[in-house]
């Protein structure tokens, strides 16, 4: 959903992943989970596993923060803040690295899409570690319980984001 009150040109919200596989879900449950006068001041976007749609997202935005799951064997509910914007550019020399569970198709949506669009001057991918990724239509017990706090640190870096948005 795109919200008409938020501010033109601020921050994009947005989220990947398929809540048909259990935990891999979980960016759009943290979102529903987000204070409504938060949600309220950005433009919100739930991609599912529709990555080529993240430039149509992103377009006209200052800033955006992309929530997805991540699967890199750390503790279920923990959270990785990476920021895509240098990844983005396409001058990122390394392989590419990004923590993302759609981590390749997403880099390579931004390389594709910075080249017909204006990105945002920041984009941060907001991971959240997941555990449980088979066919299930609802989050694992632990992430349920976790998501409190994921939500409350999602509210926190979205908050000072905006913050951020509003100075520039």
């Amino acid at each position: 959903m795109h919200s008409a009150a938020a501010e033109s040109g601020g921050l994009a919200l947005v989220t990947i992943g398929n809540s048909l596989r259990g935990d891999d879900g979980i960016a759009q449950r943290v979102c529903d989970a987000l204070d409504p006068d938060i949600l309220a001041r950005v433009c919100r976007f739930d991609l599912g596993t529709f990555t080529n749609l993240l430039g149509d997202c992103l377009a006209g935005h200052y800033s955006a923060v992309i929530v997805d799951a991540t699967k890199s064997g750390t503790v279920a509910g923990n959270i990785s803040i990476t920021d895509l914007s240098v990844m983005a550019s396409g001058s990122w020399a390394a392989p590419l690295k990004c923590p993302s569970s759609h981590g390749l198709s997403l880099v390579d949506e931004l390389i594709l899409t910075n080249g017909r669009i204006a990105l945002p001057k920041q984009i941060i991918l907001f991971g959240v570690e997941v555990s449980d990724v088979d066919w299930a239509a609802q989050l694992s017990p632990t992430m349920e319980k976790c998501l409190p706090s994921i939500a409350n640190s999602l509210s926190r870096l979205v908050v000072s984001t905006l913050e951020v948005t509003k100075n520039a």
